[in-house]
């Protein structure tokens, strides 16, 4: 063999072993045994969730005072969780029930929780809408979260204009914005009303179920043109005038004809339309949810009763009295020969009232209208089934304080109580506290009602004198008042249908009420449950939904995807357009109706017979109860 010949192959051998060394150390570069100083080592992509070891200090006096350190001993994620995979979206929306064939065999649209055992999320076919996610901007609610200093957290409410999805779901109705006009559509996107533009969804019911709108300041709800639901009242603030009108040449005897079961409806249009309703706005003060199951069910047997107090004072007392004495002196001087009886009786002076507002007081009654607790706090919210109400602290209405209470009025859970020492800060006395959200929108989905025997609540630790913040969350609570323990580091975000949505550096996960892990902290996008379902997505950007078992009913192959909302979802792909989706069930779902409007006629019956009477000094002959 030549001397060239053999210097061919050496250099051959050599690159092939230099280039086997290369592989071999951007395999361990790339497995992170080491780092190269002048390069940066790219941060991975990844589903992997992160770590959770950090648990909360117990010695930390400035977040968990002694005494309500929670005794649970909390998970840590599980770090072996498998990455998902992404279907195509050809093959995953193909694969998804039909809605026709689901109705055909007997189901309907379901406004309850989802059970995976009983309901179908199924997709609506036949629909054909715009294949972009937006055909214009308009004005949007926007809430921002600010931290002030660290400490108080902040969430400010604010309108921007930005692009409005094609279709939107409203309590069972979509709302479809076509670029020129906004429809009204069904369920299944078939076109109600041609365009309800003037009309601006309020995100409430009213006390009868229906969902409202609102335009020109008073409140409307769609009328299908099939009459009245039987029972249902659709005037929610109700007076003494719409109870009973008092004419002014009517014997007193017609009176006792006034039935205060009588329901007050509006007239309704000939055909399909919009009708103004009249509605109580203090009955809104809860969460604006959007259609949350979880916000709408509560105690069947107690109900919140507003009472508005407008204190009237006569402030021509005096000229009254003295005409009443020349009236006397009058009547009596024709009795005895006196007064020369065609002289005119001096006419009787008419009571001016100042009238003063006293606001709003809330209180409880049961079923049979009977007064549980009088009206008396500033604000107060629906008992739950399973626990205490909320209500504004009744030694401070106006601090935005909260505290809960039992059925018979004593308070159960007042966090501002507690106070303890801070060491850190030379150990000064600081106070802990419950408040109210700052907003009253899903970001604070699970305030204000407990849920499988927890709510959420903005937890606020101060300084006893001089009130500065010295942190701010939002933390769990059972319904003795005890914190629910959460992983270290973690946010609660949400609580809705007994699911708390955690966050942690930009991750997403889902707890169940019992402290278990039910979808580990990997999404990069997540909503709170509603209905019993929520929106989720990983890394990929692709956006799916979830049940509370964890379990994918919608495959994640969107870019956006709704809320549930009655039983609609809206779903969106770049490429593919607008998809409508409808859960469904063999059982039946009503939504529950408040018989407060029937109660409060009844009493406000009877304290107008009752005043009547008394001021007459007529017999009580009528038992109106």
């Amino acid at each position: 063999m030549s001397p060239d010949k053999r210097k061919t192959i050496a250099i051959q051998i050599t690159a092939v072993v230099l280039a086997a060394l290369a592989a071999f150390v951007v395999v361990l570069y790339a497995r992170g045994v080491f780092d190269i100083s002048f390069i940066d080592r790219p941060e991975r992509e990844t589903t992997a969730p992160r770590d959770t070891s950090d648990a909360p200090d117990p010695d930390d006096t400035r977040e968990d005072p002694p005494d309500t350190d929670a005794p649970d001993t909390v998970p840590a994620p599980d770090t072996e969780t498998p990455e998902p995979s992404f279907p195509d979206y050809d093959a995953a929306v193909g694969a998804l029930p039909a809605a026709d064939d689901a109705v055909r065999s007997g189901m309907k649209l379901y406004g309850g929780l989802y059970d995976k055992d009983a309901c179908v999320l199924a997709l609506v076919g036949g629909n054909s809408f715009s294949e972009h996610y937006a055909l214009r901007d308009a004005p949007t609610r926007v809430v921002v979260r600010e931290e002030a200093g660290g400490a108080a957290l902040y969430y400010t409410e604010s309108s921007e204009m930005k692009p409005r999805p094609v279709l939107t779901p409203y309590f069972g109705y979509l709302l479809c914005d076509d670029g020129r006009n906004i429809k009204l559509l069904d369920a299944k996107g078939k076109t109600l009303l041609g365009d309800i533009s003037e009309y601006v969804p309020t995100g409430y019911r009213d006390l009868s179920g229906h969902p409202l709108f609102k335009k020109d300041g008073g409140y409307f709800y769609y009328y299908d043109g099939n009459g009245p639901t039987p029972g249902t009242v659709v005037a929610d603030r109700i007076t003494w005038n719409d109870v009973w009108e008092f004419p002014a040449d009517t014997l007193p005897g017609a009176y006792y004809n006034v039935d205060p079961y009588s329901e007050i409806t509006p007239t309704l249009p000939e055909s399909a339309g919009m009708v103004e309703c009249t509605v109580d706005e203090n009955y809104f003060n809860g969460l604006a949810l959007n259609s949350s199951y979880e916000s709408r069910h509560g105690s069947a047997e107690v109900f919140r009763f507003c009472e508005h107090r407008v204190l009237k004072t006569v402030v021509n007392q005096p000229e009254i009295d003295a005409r009443s004495a020349e009236i006397a002196a009058y009547r009596a001087g024709v009795a005895d020969g006196t007064v020369d009886p065609s002289t005119p009786e001096p006419a009787p002076i008419e009571p001016v009232f100042l009238e003063e507002d006293q606001g709003f007081f809330w209180g409880y009654v049961d079923q049979n209208g009977d007064y549980l607790l009088t009206p008396q706090y500033a604000r107060a919210y629906d008992f739950p089934s399973d626990g205490p109400a909320a209500i504004s602290d009744p030694e401070a209405p106006d601090k935005g304080r909260l505290c809960f209470i039992d059925r018979a009025g004593n308070v159960r859970v007042n966090a501002y109580k507690n106070t303890f020492f801070n060491v850190e800060l030379g150990n000064v006395r600081v106070r802990d506290g419950h408040y109210l959200p700052d907003t009253f929108g899903p970001e604070n989905t699970g305030m204000l009602t407990f849920d499988h025997g927890l709510a959420l609540v903005r937890r606020r630790v101060m300084v006893n004198s001089g009130g500065r913040v010295l942190s701010e969350s939002n933390v769990l609570i059972n319904t003795e008042g005890k914190i629910f323990n959460l992983p270290g580091g973690y946010d609660a975000v949400a609580y809705s249908d007994g699911m708390i949505l955690l966050e942690k550096d930009g991750l997403y996960g889902y707890m169940d009420h019992t402290g278990r892990w039910v979808v580990q902290p990997t999404l990069t996008y997540a909503q709170p449950f509603c209905e019993g379902l929520a929106a989720a997505g990983y890394a990929d950007g692709h956006i799916g939904m979830i049940d509370r078992g964890g379990n994918v009913v919608l495959p994640m192959v969107f870019d956006h995807v709704s809320s549930a909302s009655d039983g609609t979802v809206a779903a969106f792909s770049e490429g593919h357009g607008w998809t409508i989706f409808n859960k469904l069930s063999r059982e039946t779902y009503e939504e529950p109706v408040n018989p407060i409007l029937t109660i409060k006629k009844r009493l406000l019956a009877e304290a107008a017979y009752k005043a009547y009477v008394t001021e007459n000094g007529l017999a009580d002959s009528r038992n109106v109860s």
